[in-house]
């Protein structure tokens, strides 16, 4: 009865396998020297100093990279690993096997790898396998980074080009802004000071109304003008949380013109009723 041997690849356990079976997944590439094998989970070997399949399949490439570097004019015993000619090379990656093949079609593997710094390889005067990244001149370094912080920066400083482009109008409009609270605010002190003075309640009231909406003017302004600040500093500085504090100050002075429509609605509501009020009233006592 041939023994069962258990398979283990980074970690993960498969089996238990009879040797015949080993073979099969040997021949499709799911079983490779690089694997190692246990009969109790226990002592681990690699499955290449086990399987005489295995030692078979070596000695036949020893033999072929032999005869290359024989009829090469590179001596037998070298080991060089930058840029072979012959067709000596073999690569292991996630279980499977391949090769013979030469250096320049190794590296075109290797590199095509969604992770290339998982794969090993071996040729003749290697003691074994060896990771691919140790071999000078195998793996193409992939940076990618570069060009997505690049990228990033560019759509940074578009978004504040875009956005910064609205202070130039937001200075405007502050600045008639001020100008009209101010008016206004002057306006109602001159109309109640003049109303106290010829004890006149219609000036009065309507001197304290035009104070409170210059006020309101004034409060509405004075938040324009920090978000216009803030987009100053955001242009200045090109940086996005400066960006994001100015957007803060912007919605802040939205709200405010938010509540301002609504108690101006709400007091015109008022005002229609209290003229249908009276004209009803005075329908009544016709």
């Amino acid at each position: 009865m041939s023994n069962s041997y258990y398979v283990r690849l980074r970690g993960k356990i498969a089996g238990p396998f009879d040797e015949q079976k080993l073979l099969e997944l040997a021949k499709r590439g799911q079983f490779s020297r690089v694997h190692e094998v246990s009969s109790n989970q226990q002592e681990w070997q690699r499955a290449g100093d086990v399987f005489s399949f295995f030692q078979a399949k070596k000695s036949s490439r020893d033999a072929s990279s032999s005869h290359s570097d024989r009829k090469g004019s590179q001596p037998a015993n070298e080991t060089n690993a930058n840029a072979p000619s012959e067709s000596s090379w073999y690569l292991a990656h996630q279980g499977a096997e391949v090769g013979p093949m030469t250096f320049a079609e190794l590296k075109q593997r290797v590199n095509a790898l969604a992770s290339p710094h998982d794969a090993s390889v071996w040729r003749q005067g290697f003691q074994d396998w060896q990771p691919a990244n140790s071999i000078d001149g195998l793996v193409v370094r992939r940076d990618p980074l570069p060009i997505q912080e690049t990228n990033s920066h560019s759509q940074t400083s578009e978004l504040l080009r875009t956005a910064t482009s609205s202070a130039p109008w937001a200075l405007v409009t502050v600045m008639l802004g001020y100008v009209f609270a101010a008016f206004q605010i002057v306006t109602g002190v001159g109309a109640v000071v003049l109303g106290f003075e010829k004890n006149a309640s219609v000036a009065i009231a309507g001197g304290m109304f035009t104070i409170v909406f210059g006020s309101t003017i004034l409060t509405g302004t004075v938040l324009l003008g920090k978000y216009r600040a803030k987009l100053v500093k955001a242009e200045r500085l090109e940086s996005v949380e400066a960006l994001s504090e100015a957007l803060g100050s912007l919605k802040a002075f939205w709200i405010f013109l938010a509540i301002l429509i609504f108690i101006a609605i709400a007091f015109l509501s008022v005002f229609v009723i209290w003229i249908f009020a009276i004209s009803a009233s005075l329908s009544g006592m016709e």
